[in-house]
């Protein structure tokens, strides 16, 4: 499997997927966060380029996001504004626990701003959804 592109930036590891994130993919998902990603950088997963998730890219998003909070890291997603990616996240509530950006300069503009989530009642209460 080729090796998406990432990039290092400040506190936060960068990483691109695309094509379909399925139960056929999920596996390999592993892989590539365990090669581009460190344990000491928080992570910020751009889907715009992915054109299909199912359940199990939706459990692997939850399941690597609980790995991140148990770290102490972060963990934020692009997704094309209207698109099949954001349009699961809405069904299955991921509004809730991820901050969802619509495109790489604005997450990054947010991040460097040192944008922090609101907390109500524990850790996994966390809102935000913003336009860019």
């Amino acid at each position: 499997m080729e090796q998406p592109p990432s990039v290092q930036q400040g506190d936060w590891a960068v990483i691109t997927l695309d094509g379909e994130i399925d139960l056929a993919r999920v596996g390999d998902l592993a892989q590539i966060l365990s090669s581009q990603w460190h344990p000491t950088k928080n992570l910020l997963i751009d889907l715009c380029s992915v054109s299909f998730m199912d359940s199990t890219g939706l459990r692997w998003l939850f399941d690597t996001y609980l790995d991140l909070v148990v770290a102490h890291r972060e963990m934020r997603l692009i997704v094309v504004e209207g698109g099949p990616v954001e349009r699961l996240l809405a069904i299955a509530g991921a509004e809730q626990v991820f901050f969802i950006y619509h495109n790489l300069d604005k997450a990054l503009e947010r991040l460097s701003a040192r944008e922090t989530l609101p907390q109500t009642n524990g850790p996994h209460s966390r809102f935000g959804l913003f336009d860019g």
